[in-house]
Parts: C-alpha cells; structure tokens; sequence
C-alpha cells in the first residue's frame, strides 16, 4: 500500500510503540507495587495504580450519582483505566455513558490528585475526545449536566465552524476535554499549535472505523504516541531524578462488533491502528 506523505514509516512506528508498551508494563509493574497510606487511619494499603479513589465504585459515589452506571460498565471503567485497549459493548449496552464516565474523571480537578508531578496538577490533562458522530456530543453533554458536572468541567467542543487558530492554542493550553474533529486537530499537530506532548491522552470513538474510514484518527494517533515515546526517551536519557514522561494514554470504545469480523485479521489491523495492546 502507497504510503501517505508525511506519514512516518509503519516498521518504525510500530517499534516504538512496542517499546513504549514494554517500558509501560515494566514501570506498571513498579507503580502497581502496594505501599501503606500514612495518612490514613489503620495504615491501610492502596493500590496506587487504581484513580485516585479508593473503593472500586468511588467513581460513581463521588464524580457519577450513584446507580447512573450499570455494574459491568464501572467494571469496565476499572479495567480499562489500568490497561489501554479497545471495549467492545453490543448495541444499546451504553457505551457512550463509559465514554462520558472517562470525561467526567478527566474533566475533573481530582484526576491528578496523585500526580507527583506539581507543575502537571496545576492544570487539568489535556484530553481529546475524537470521532463522536451526529448528535453524540449533544448526548454527552445532557448526559454529563445530568451528573452533575460543574461547567468548568464539562468537555469544550471544537468544530470546524469554531474557533481560529489562536484561540484553539489558548484552549489547549488551558488543559481539559476536548471534543473535536480530526480534521481540524490534525492540522493544528502538523502545524505545531499543539504539541503531541501537551496531550495526556486520547478517547475513541466508534474505534471499529480506524483502520479504513478512520484514516486520519489512524494518522493523529501515531504520531501522538511516536512523538510521546521519542520525548520520553530522551528525557530519560538526560534526567538525573530518574523521573521519566509516560507515553499517554488511549482509550477506545464501539458498540459495533459485527464489523470487527468482516475481513481478514481486522481485529489486529484495528488494534495496531488504535495503538493499543488489549481487546475487552
């Protein structure tokens, strides 16, 4: 297949990327190490790689009114959270109120409660919500102001009918969710306007499209994680605090599994579009 100008070469993406999972695995392994709470009464042990919330179901006591979310998709949440991968959920099973349980967490203030970095938790993450369709964003948004979100933290559309470039650089800059279209934030990451490494991370829609119709997601997607490893590594080679960038996260969903059975291995093409390493 013809490869796209200014796309980087597959062989080398896919190199990075895998060394950017194997290097997240092994510092998983040290983050996931239990360690006592000081300050908690009994010295009790938290798994420090769970939100920043100690119950399995604090997200829906705390962010989400409780029985917002039915129990397999809180479970959902947790796994997902832990691991990047692709959900898949059958028609009608809500996937898009997961989705929105994500902009909720990373809309929030608390989402880099247990960040040691200082500068990072003096701004939210920066996260971008690619390939909602239709009326999508509209639901989400009812969804979320039905939780009750603050305004401050529900996600920021962008379309193409908002916005110059400025004003979106000031936008990115202020960190949060962001729903947009992959039209315009390819453009503003080849135009420098935002830095892959700004970007905290990215959540997928209708994640089955990636490979054909979802070309440009495809596109944005690798470049967020090459850009994020190659920083990452040459940080890590000049640091002398032994702190080292992660390479962002990606967290994608469909409702839509019928489609990932059409064709020859599409659920591995998918998978390597999506840059992702696990299936639910």
């Amino acid at each position: 297949m013809r490869q796209a100008d200014g796309e980087p070469n597959d062989d080398n993406v896919v190199l990075s990327i895998d060394n950017c999972i194997d290097q997240d695995d092994t510092n998983d392994k040290g983050r996931s190490k239990r360690k006592r709470d000081d300050d908690d009464d009994g010295g009790r042990e938290i798994d420090q790689k769970r939100p920043p919330h100690d119950e399995e179901d604090s997200l829906e006591e705390g962010l989400i009114p409780s029985n917002s979310l039915p129990n397999y998709l809180s479970a959902a949440f947790s796994e997902l959270y832990e691991e990047d991968g692709l959900v898949v959920l059958g028609r009608g099973l809500g996937w898009l109120g997961l989705l929105a349980a994500f902009v909720r967490f990373y809309g929030s203030d608390d989402s880099r409660a247990d960040d040691d970095n200082i500068e990072k938790r003096r701004r939210k993450p920066l996260v971008f919500v690619l390939n909602l369709v239709g009326k999508e964003s509209q639901v989400l948004m009812s969804m979320l102001t039905s939780w009750g979100t603050p305004h401050g933290d529900l996600p920021r559309i962008i379309t193409s009918n908002e916005g110059q470039s400025l004003d979106r650089k000031e936008v990115y800059e202020r960190g949060g969710v962001i729903v947009i279209t992959a039209r315009i934030l390819i453009v503003d990451l080849l135009a420098g306007i935002v830095d892959a490494n700004q970007i905290d991370g990215m959540l997928v829609a209708h994640a089955e499209k990636v490979d054909d119709e979802g070309k440009i997601v495809a596109f944005i997607l690798r470049i967020f994680r090459s850009q994020r490893y190659f920083a990452r590594n040459s940080i890590q080679l000049g640091s002398t605090d032994g702190s080292t960038p992660d390479c962002g996260f990606i967290k994608a969903f469909t409702d839509n599994p019928s489609a990932l059975l059409r064709g020859f291995a599409k659920v591995e093409k998918v998978l390597k579009a999506l840059q992702v390493p696990k299936l639910y």
